[in-house]
């Protein structure tokens, strides 16, 4: 008898011997349910209904009904017949599940250890349940062991195929995969005569491969306009792709087209003699070669300094750009510039004459002197030198960019410290640039340089803009005073420490600080608007400011266009302050 679990849904069969008159408790050997099943209808009473048993399904199985072969039954789904339950007698048989052939099997025996049991007697005669059934394949003692299934190895997937390709004249190339084969195509480097081969087997023409002859059409026409425009000539001139298309007809055609309504083209076609008409990549110019003659023409002044030649040149502006100091920096630029007159592929050279120049500059060099940095910086790039000093250069010009090129700066500085991991102006530049980015990490950068800052007082300098940038005030009066203190008169440290004390309202002392740089430098006319500026704006000395400013102005000629600019503003500033409207309007117009 064939049972369906109520819970599960597992089919498995029991002995029709097993079944009784009053049905069989069976359980099914999946999920361990139990149910009833076989029990007989009770005999109808005298003047019932003559109905078979076994309620709407006639006395036939249930489980017959489902018999594909089994005629078709109309009172399958008559629900107001009754429905007889079987009667749970208690007996238990063991059965065998279809789909799960160990299901039967003792956990020992399928676990592969442990003693098979001897099998269980036969119950007498008469007993509710009848005979149980012996498990299949029991020969004497009992069930007879089963081997534990090995587990059958995942498939891996199948390999994609190879091809190889046979030119007429014997060459081989390949093994490429079909992607490269399309590309081939589409380029006009697959001609019509190729043989191809997948895998292992022999060269064949492309149209006896199923996947590779949409192919064939394809690299016929690429290489047939190929062959047109190799057949132009050389130098691929209008006029002699004309004569190819003369000679060459259609294809030819195609590539006349192309000269003179390349629009026409489709793109499949015109994509291969694009890249054959694509002009090879030239190679950047040296930039230095160009300004030999203005390097020379600005060293015509300073011949008297007397200065090492050759590779000397760039040792010696090298020390000199660890001085810090204003004449440092203008000897460096000097000694790289003589460098790069006798030799102008010095490409270490020329990186330290970035880093020169705008320390020179301090920052804000010229807007058409930046044009030129940059191009040295493109070279640097283009022949890719990886010399600290090259790398160094480049970092240096994308600062000159601003914030928005910082980032790109603080790699390269990167880069040139895996280059050289000791080198102090390598090292402060990765920290200039990651004050753009990260005030706080560069701050903590620069401090643990101050230990090598006796040998490179640049450090204090840097420390100082990074603590002024994050908003530590203290911090970079400390880092400016230090840097003073190293070097009495550094102009840069000294303005820096001023303008930090006219930020904190300090004007005594502002005023203080730009007296001393006009001590060491009368002709620093910035520091002279500053002294005027503090006057008027912090301490109302407006008679004071008035006759500074106008000093100022009378020497006008020798002043930079931009400070005497901001001179006339501030000096119509004190004029409205003092009253006289007419004269600041003067200053104004002028």
């Amino acid at each position: 008898m064939r049972i369906d679990c109520e819970r599960c849904g597992a089919a498995y069969r029991i002995p029709d011997a097993a079944v009784g008159a009053a049905g069989i408790r069976a359980e099914c050997p999946r999920c361990g349910h139990q149910q009833v099943v076989g029990a007989q209808a009770p005999a109808a009473a005298v003047g019932a209904s003559t109905a078979p048993s076994g309620g709407s399904t006639g006395g036939v199985d249930p489980l017959d009904l489902f018999d594909p072969a089994a005629p078709p039954r109309e009172d399958l789904f008559d629900l107001s017949a009754p429905v007889n339950r079987p009667q749970d007698t208690g007996a238990t048989v063991t059965v065998q599940d279809d789909d799960d052939p160990f299901a039967a099997l003792p956990d020992e025996e399928v676990r592969g250890g442990g003693a098979v049991p001897p099998p269980s007697p036969a119950p007498p005669a008469g007993a509710p349940g009848g005979a149980r059934e012996e498990l299949p394949g029991a020969v004497g003692g009992g069930p007879r062991p089963r081997p534990t299934p090995t587990p059958r190895p995942a498939a891996s997937p199948p390999k994609a195929p190879e091809y190889r390709i046979k030119k007429p004249d014997g060459r081989i190339l390949g093994p490429v995969d079909f992607a490269e084969l399309e590309r081939m195509a589409q380029s006009g480097d697959l001609a019509p005569g190729d043989q191809v081969a997948r895998n292992d087997d022999e060269f064949r023409l492309m149209s006896q491969y199923g996947e590779v002859a949409p192919l064939l059409a394809q690299a016929a026409r690429n290489y047939q306009v190929r062959t047109a425009v190799v057949a132009a000539g050389p130098r691929r001139s209008k006029l002699g792709l004309v004569l190819g298309a003369l000679v060459l007809l259609g294809a030819g055609g195609a590539v006349a087209l192309y000269v003179f309504a390349p629009g026409l083209l489709p793109r499949e076609v015109r994509a291969p003699v694009d890249a054959l008409f694509a002009p090879e990549p030239q190679a950047i110019p040296n930039p230095v070669e160009a300004d030999v003659p203005l390097f020379q023409m600005q060293a015509l002044g300073a011949e008297e300094e007397a200065g090492p030649a050759g590779e000397g040149a760039r040792v010696a502006a090298r020390r000199a750009l660890d001085e810090d100091t204003a004449e440092g920096y203008r000897r460096a630029v000097q000694l790289l510039k003589r460098r790069l007159v006798e030799a102008p592929d010095d490409t270490r050279a020329i990186g330290l004459l970035i880093l020169a120049t705008g320390y020179a500059s301090r920052w804000k060099p010229r807007p058409q002197v930046v044009q030129r940095l940059l191009r040295y910086a493109d070279y640097l790039k283009e022949v890719q030198d990886p010399s600290p000093e090259a790398l160094l250069g480049r970092a240096a010009a994308r600062y000159l960019l601003g914030p928005a090129a910082a980032p790109e700066a603080r790699q390269l500085a990167r880069q040139a410290l895996a280059a050289a991991p000791d080198d102090i102006q390598v090292k402060l530049m990765l920290a200039r640039a990651l004050a753009r980015i990260d005030h706080e990490a560069a701050v903590a950068r620069l401090k643990a340089l101050r230990k090598v800052a006796a040998d490179a007082p640049r450090v204090w300098l840097d420390l100082g803009e990074a603590c002024l940038a994050a908003g530590d005030f203290a911090c970079a009066e400390r880092a400016f005073s230090e840097r003073l203190k190293a070097t009495p008169g550094h102009a840069e440290a000294a303005e820096a420490l001023a303008s930090l004390y006219v930020k904190l309202g300090r004007f005594d002392a502002a005023r203080t600080m730009y007296e001393r740089i006009l001590q060491d430098d009368p002709m620093r006319a910035d520091a002279d608007l500053m002294v005027a500026v503090v006057d008027y704006q912090g301490q109302g000395r407006l008679e004071a400011a008035e006759r500074r400013l106008e000093a100022l102005l009378d020497k006008a000629d020798l002043v930079e266009a931009r400070t005497v600019h901001l001179a006339r503003t501030h000096l119509a500033a004190v004029y409205r302050l003092l009253g006289r409207a007419e004269a600041a309007k003067a200053q104004i117009e002028r």
